[in-house]
């Protein structure tokens, strides 16, 4: 539609740049497409043979298994798109320079100073440790309900996340620069 107003305004290199960024980002996005199917396919024959191997596992963990690193693949798609068609446009060193300056700009609350990159960071460590402890749950889970010898783990199981997620928590600290030592005088 741009490219079609373009043309006719007169501004006919800008009705052929769109109109070759909008072809190149539908062939990518179709190409994406038939890659996330082909993940989700090799995920769902995967499943099955686990299924086989354990045969009392139960559908729900798989089927949270599967969901979950399905939303994970569409999301790496989609991420890929859009950085694919910002590189495409050639805009994307400009978006990525405003982008750095949104996120490091420095934020005063009071005589505390942080970035809102540091706190997205912060976020995002938290996340993905909290995701980490629950993918040790659920393979522990399949493990230790099928097998009676292994009855041991769900002690060692707790130890792990609670390792992984006290990590997290240590490690979104030290990364994203919030003080330690404030937040040890709110725990203490």
């Amino acid at each position: 539609m741009i490219a079609l107003v373009s043309n006719f305004v007169g501004l006919f290199n800008l009705a052929k740049i769109i109109t070759a960024a909008a072809t190149f980002s539908v062939f990518t996005a179709a190409v994406l497409r038939v890659f996330v199917d082909t993940g989700k396919e090799a995920l769902t024959f995967q499943l099955a043979m686990l299924k086989r191997t354990l045969p009392m596992a139960h559908e729900k963990d798989l089927r949270r298994i599967y969901f979950g690193i399905s939303r994970l693949l569409e999301a790496f798609a989609v991420i890929a798109w859009v950085l694919i068609f910002l590189i495409n446009l050639n805009i994307f060193e400009y978006v990525k320079a405003q982008l750095l300056t949104f996120l490091g700009a420095p934020v005063n609350i009071g005589s505390t100073s942080f970035t809102i990159g540091s706190v997205v960071l912060f976020i995002v460590i938290i996340l993905v440790s909290g995701w980490l402890s629950r993918l040790v749950s659920l393979i522990t889970d399949i493990t230790v309900s099928r097998n009676n010898k292994y009855q041991f783990l769900s002690n060692t199981k707790l130890l792990v996340k609670l390792f992984i997620i006290t990590s997290g928590v240590l490690l979104a600290f030290m990364i994203s620069g919030i003080p330690i030592d404030k937040l040890a005088i709110v725990l203490g």
